[in-house]
């Protein structure tokens, strides 16, 4: 009895904890960003879907566009010919339909519409190819068929995205308009083509663009055209700015463009999309977006149709997260088709589903969105703690790092912000910062630094002077009786006649140019590890010791090797041990070079990079020049002879690598055989024959 009551008790819990309400926000599917390597990392979900809006339920048809307005939503039903109005708690509270004198009016194919700041509304009919202006009511007032492009074929007026400015111009995108953007007056008048992109130059393009100068007329008149890709969507934020959409045919620095009253791009420079798509056999997927929107806050959330995957974007165009996906549960799309941004909240349109989902930010997104908002009110100091807040959610997002970077740098603390940006990996502005942090040493250090290296200038001369009234300067030996170290400088100042007289006067060191072969491998551990910040983007884990030998050591005994074994073809005179020391002797500049770019990489910044550039340029110009003098003398070549002999020197080393490759590969087939037959034995052993 006591089993049966304590059975029905917990029945009775069970049945109570499933009709109770669940608080546990629902995720918008895998959310993550992208490191400063590109390499994707997991973050909290941004959003979590509070509503799901279905259109049997809330009384609009296959929408095909979605628009907030005058604290209003606006849906346009793509089948219904009729607008849906719901207020800010989503309850519908009106629906427009279209007349014309009277009469119902119908369009085509409704693409998409616009609320003007007068009240009218504006529909993109591609169907029609006209753009048509409404009262708020529904009355059609206009018909806009854009520019005349009757003469030139293929460039239809086909609208499919419409919007207005503050000044009331009317902006369209038209359907295979590779010109830009259909500007016209508030009258519907033709103005010009805005924010037109430009052919992206590639290896491929510039190889045709080459072939067409040997083409006949009808040759390129039946030839493939470079074309700029059209854009695919686009909105206007309250200050102004045009954003713009592209597909996946576009280059990545214009995935999303930021148009001024101009046309020029605010956002050029800056990479857009997801960066690894993946691929199905050979086809590789690449970001294609469709939708866009731009809250009263600048942040920029845009559809990728790859994998209904949503991104949003800083003001600035800063990846800030990634999430959503494809699904049928809630906070993932059959196809996010049209986005709305409603204050903070983000209104997804899926036509398949025939559904709304209504996005609220989460714990994490709020407080990203709050360090952002309240660094662009100015509000450095105060934005700090939201950011921190971010970091405990998230310890590996970089962007909360250079968010409180750049309000410490703009705050004054320049030694702060320089260690959250190398937390963030943002070497530009941790060189922005570090220009700002050495003027600030400077001045605070001069006048104490120049008087101690004055005052240790003149110790340095008094003191020379002294020691040369009490040892007297004595003439330097002969060259042949100097040490193999002294000649070794000699060397360097003097190639041809100290590598033409090495052979003879026996000064020649195999120690020596060993010690310097391995040295060049000590100094290239101590690039990889111990470059600044700025210069280095080598990460720790990635060190290797062996690749690192292998890659100076290892290149060092092929090249001597591959040298001594062509100097028989090309009757060279020196032996292995005597090219190994040419070689290793030549090594001095570029050795010398790679100490000093590790110390400047340490003081300079991005702007005064050229000056390591221009130093390592010459070391490895000087050591080769060094290499081909000493081994020119060496085997007594000729100057022709001796770059016939360089490049197949080069070949040779090129031939031993894939030689080497070979070998691996066949290793490891040998290997694997050699365990599935092991496996096959031992299996058999224990199953029986």
């Amino acid at each position: 009895m006591k089993k049966r009551i304590l059975t029905l008790l917990v029945l009775l819990l069970l049945c109570i904890g499933f009709a109770l309400p669940i608080s546990a926000e629902e995720g918008t599917g895998k959310a993550y960003t992208y490191d400063h390597n590109n390499t994707a990392t997991a973050v909290p979900d941004p959003y979590t879907a509070q509503l799901v809006l279905h259109g049997n339920i809330t009384g609009f048809d296959t929408p095909s566009d979605i628009i907030y307005k005058n604290q209003k939503i606006y849906i346009l039903n793509s089948k219904g010919n009729a607008v849906t109005v719901l207020d800010k708690d989503y309850n519908r509270i009106d629906s427009i339909s279209l007349t014309k004198n009277g009469t119902e009016y119908r369009l085509s194919v409704p693409e998409s519409m616009w609320i003007d700041n007068d009240g009218t509304i504006l529909f993109a009919d591609s169907g029609k190819k006209l753009v048509v202006r409404t009262s708020a009511s529904g009355e059609v007032l206009a018909e806009y068929t854009g520019p005349d492009n009757s003469e030139e074929e293929g460039t239809e007026f086909l609208p499919y995205k419409v919007l207005t400015d503050y000044l009331g111009r009317i902006y369209v995108l038209s359907k295979g308009e590779y010109r830009g953007i259909v500007q016209l007056t508030e009258q519907g008048k033709f103005m010009s083509y805005f924010g037109s992109k430009s052919v992206e130059v590639t290896a491929g393009v510039v190889l045709d663009m080459a072939w067409r100068k040997l083409m006949s007329k009808e040759q390129i008149a039946n030839s493939a055209r470079y074309l700029p890709t059209e854009y695919s969507n686009m909105t206007i934020d309250q200050k102004g700015f045009l954003f713009v959409s592209s597909g996946s045919s576009s280059s990545k620095k214009e995935y999303i463009v930021k148009l001024n009253s101009n046309g020029n791009n605010v956002f050029e420079g800056t990479s857009f999309g997801d960066f690894n798509l993946g691929s199905y056999g050979t086809t590789g997927f690449s970001t294609s977006f469709n939708a866009i929107a731009v809250d009263e806050n600048g942040f920029v959330t845009v559809a990728d149709k790859t994998w209904n995957r949503l991104m949003q974007y800083s003001s600035e165009g800063e990846l800030l997260y990634i999430f959503g996906g494809q699904g049928n549960q809630a906070g993932t799309f059959q196809n996010s088709d049209r986005i709305a941004a409603v204050d903070d909240r983000l209104l997804v349109v899926d036509r398949v589903n025939n559904t709304i989902t209504v996005l609220t930010p989460t714990g994490f997104g709020k407080k990203v969105r709050e360090g952002y908002i309240l660094f662009e009110k100015g509000l450095f100091e105060e934005s700090i703690k939201p950011f921190e807040e971010v970091l405990s959610l998230a310890g590996n997002y970089e962007a909360a790092y250079i968010g409180i970077g750049k309000a410490l740098q703009l705050k004054g603390d320049y030694k702060g912000a320089m260690e959250y940006f190398k937390k963030g990996y943002s070497r530009e502005d941790y060189s922005a910062v570090y220009t700002r942090y050495r003027s600030a040493l400077m001045r605070q250090y001069f006048p104490a630094v120049m008087t101690a290296l004055i005052i240790l200038a003149v110790l340095t001369v008094v003191c020379f002077k002294i020691y040369r009234k009490k040892h007297p300067k004595i003439k330097k030996p002969p060259l042949d009786k100097r040490g193999k170290i002294s000649y070794l400088f000699y060397c360097m100042i003097h190639p041809v006649d100290g590598y033409s007289e090495m052979r003879y006067n026996q000064k020649q060191s195999t120690l020596i140019s060993t010690v310097l072969i391995f040295l060049w491998f000590m100094v290239e551990a101590v690039k990889f590890n111990c470059r600044g910040f700025i210069f280095n983007k080598n990460e720790p884990q990635d060190f290797s010791i062996f690749t690192l030998l292998a890659t100076t050591v290892g290149l060092s005994a092929m090249f001597c090797l591959s040298n001594w074994l062509f100097a028989t073809f090309f009757e060279g005179k020196g032996g292995l041990k005597n090219i190994w020391v040419n070689f290793g002797y030549g090594l001095v500049p570029m050795l010398v070079t790679s100490v000093i770019d590790v110390i400047l990489s340490n003081a300079l910044t991005l702007d005064e990079s050229f000056f390591i550039n221009y130093i390592n340029i010459f070391g490895m110009a000087y050591t080769v020049f060094l290499i081909f003098i000493g081994l020119g003398e060496l085997h007594q070549y000729s100057f022709k002879r001796n770059i016939f002999s360089m490049l197949a020197t080069v070949a040779g080393v090129l031939i031993m690598v894939f030689i080497i490759f070979l070998l691996f590969n066949l290793y490891i087939q040998l290997e694997g055989f050699i365990v599935s037959v092991l496996e096959e034995l031992f299996y058999r052993i224990n199953v029986g024959f």
